[in-house]
């Protein structure tokens, strides 16, 4: 029970609108973007912030805490948005299968040192494709949308304890 009223207070302090630890498949995706959709209009978010911020979300849920696992157990993922001085932050957490994460740290590696008009240009080149896109046309995809609506303002990191466990962390301005 303590840990129940630590954690609410954490969240409290920390401007934590949303918290959530699951495997996200499809139903739990849906009531995600609903909560976001809720918070944003609660707190009179402007409509350009609000767009910028729950697009973000759906790339996290939909491309980065997929999991080509079928067992619940395997599927570990977090997702937490809350509210900072100059905006919002977005920290996604996911496990990752060790080819899908040399995937993920090459595509980060070229992202995280591209200009935002270079990850636009990149963007363009996937969209003009026109064909059902594979795994890692997706997650480029995902990523790049993420550096782009937030102006490049992504960190990410791999858990000290599991070198598996990705984290990024996403900031989305009020500007």
């Amino acid at each position: 029970m303590e840990y129940t009223f630590n954690l609410q207070k954490l969240m409290a302090n920390g401007s934590y609108l949303l918290a959530i630890r699951d495997n996200f498949e499809r139903l739990l995706s849906k009531s995600v973007f609903s909560i976001i959709e809720s918070q944003m209009n609660n707190d009179d978010v402007d409509v350009n912030i609000k767009n910028r911020i729950f697009s973000v979300v759906v790339e996290c849920v939909q491309n980065i805490c997929s999991s080509d696992s079928a067992h619940s157990t395997e599927k570990n993922s977090i997702l937490l948005l809350n509210k900072i001085e100059e905006g919002h932050k977005i920290v996604v957490g996911t496990l990752l299968a060790v080819e899908r994460k040399v995937r993920i740290d090459e595509i980060l590696a070229v992202i995280s040192s591209s200009t935002i008009e270079e990850l636009k240009a990149q963007r363009k080149d996937i969209l003009s494709l026109r064909v059902d896109l594979d795994e890692t046309q997706k997650e480029n995809l995902a990523l790049l949308d993420m550096f782009i609506r937030s102006a490049g303002n992504v960190k990410y990191h791999y858990d000290n304890d599991n070198d598996c466990f990705l984290i990024i962390e996403i900031e989305i301005s009020n500007n």
